[in-house]
């Protein structure tokens, strides 16, 4: 009898336990989004300027650029060490400027890549405990995971290299890029720099926007989002699974791009995944032009919502029904609309 009463309790006690302890995730994962906000304002204060989505291709991206504004100038000082770190090192100096090859050759030791995957700021504890970790062994996407994405918009959605933030290749220019964060202002050495997107080119950057790039307002733009990362893909090496959860080390090849930031195009809905398992999203055996947004989206493992930063450094969450026009009108910095955030 008392065994069957116990059981009874156990069983009413459970669910209240378990959403109590969801409910706790939920504001950490938010609170992760407010720090990051306060990064990006620090970042504009000290550096004239928003950290870019990605300096350029494979040479670094936003998270690696907040770092000193996180508590992580440590891990800052090695990625940007003038002789050793892929952020700042000339290729003459025979360091790989790469950030995946930075990661793989460099980083090999199992205390060095727990080091430089630690960033709890970047993980979200209702999808993983501790930290994001680190993707390893193989080249493609090696690095610091997130699970965190930088919002993307664009009026069309396209093939091949125009989801890469750069779009040089075939004719996209950064004023197709219309979210808040984009690629960086960059000096190249050579012809070819600006035009392949060779990150070896870079000799110089800077920031390319200001808050002012956020013409309709800092409390209508969405800035950085949780990505969708299927269930089966989380923490996993596999070339094909790192897509979705890879480093974030900059914005090429195209399909590690995903780990960095996340579309919200005007052609193409939806935004968000239902859920870690949502099997209304394509899969990785599909082509990729079936749609980019489709197969990574934003999304979390909050049942029904995502949580994204707002330019004016609140968090604020999103239910996963959420209008897609409604999320495009967010994503993009000029467009004239004024929206009702849920």
């Amino acid at each position: 009898m008392v065994i069957a009463i116990i059981g009874v309790l156990i069983a009413i006690l459970l669910p209240a336990v378990q959403a109590a302890r969801e409910a706790a995730r939920r504001m950490q994962c938010n609170n992760n989004l407010k720090q990051i906000g306060i990064a990006v304002h620090n970042f504009h204060d000290a550096n004239n300027g928003l950290p870019p989505a990605v300096i350029f291709s494979s040479k670094g991206s936003f998270f690696h650029l907040i770092y000193p504004y996180i508590e992580q100038a440590a891990l800052y000082a090695i990625v940007s060490d003038p002789a050793t770190g892929f952020l700042a090192a000339p290729v003459a100096s025979g360091v790989e400027t790469r950030g995946d090859t930075w990661y793989l050759n460099r980083v090999t030791s199992s205390s060095d890549r727990k080091m430089h995957g630690s960033v709890k700021n970047y993980a979200c504890p209702s999808r993983r405990r501790g930290s994001a970790g680190f993707a390893f062994p193989e080249g493609s996407s090696t690095g610091p995971r997130a699970d965190y994405a930088v919002v993307i918009a664009k009026e069309v959605e396209s093939y091949w290299t125009e989801f890469s933030i750069l779009g040089t290749n075939t004719g996209r220019t950064v004023a197709d890029f219309k979210g808040a964060l984009r690629v960086s202002q960059c000096t190249f050495s050579g012809v070819n720099g600006s035009a392949y997107g060779h990150h070896s080119s870079v000799t110089a950057w800077e920031p390319r926007d200001t808050f002012s790039w956020l013409s309709d307002g800092t409390s209508n733009q969405i800035l950085i989002g949780e990505k969708h990362i299927p269930a089966y893909a989380l923490n996993s090496d596999s070339i094909i699974h790192k897509r979705w959860d890879g480093g974030y080390f900059g914005a090429y090849p195209l399909e590690l791009v995903h780990n960095v930031g996340r579309l919200v195009c005007g052609d193409r809905s939806p935004a968000f995944a239902m859920g870690p398992n949502d099997p209304a999203l394509p899969t990785d055996t599909m082509p990729h032009q079936s749609g980019y947004s489709g197969r990574y989206g934003f999304g979390s493992s909050h049942p029904g919502i995502v949580n994204f930063l707002i330019g004016d450094g609140s968090v604020h969450v999103f239910p996963t029904a959420t209008q897609h026009n409604l999320m495009f009108n967010l994503a993009r910095v000029n467009d004239g609309n004024t929206v009702t955030i849920p």
